[in-house]
């Protein structure tokens, strides 16, 4: 089964879409700021997806799209 969730924000830079799911990595200065998140929830979110034996991946779809891939059991 295959999620995608999608904004239609600017996107990421070509070179951080694999970068955004390292803990606490930010993808520039303007959104590093004291009211923004602490940069780790992507990462969690990678780890339960292998955890669980799927995939994560982001790609720029006029926005950013994080395509999420897991396993479905018959």
């Amino acid at each position: 089964m295959e999620l995608v969730f999608q904004d239609d924000g600017p996107g990421v830079p070509e070179g951080s879409l694999e970068q955004i799911f390292d803990s606490f990595y930010r993808v520039d200065d303007s959104r590093n700021s004291a009211e923004k998140g602490s940069g780790i929830g992507l990462a969690v979110v990678k780890e339960i997806i292998l955890g669980h034996g799927g995939t994560i991946r982001a790609e720029n779809r006029g926005g950013l799209a994080v395509i999420v891939t897991i396993p479905v059991i018959d």
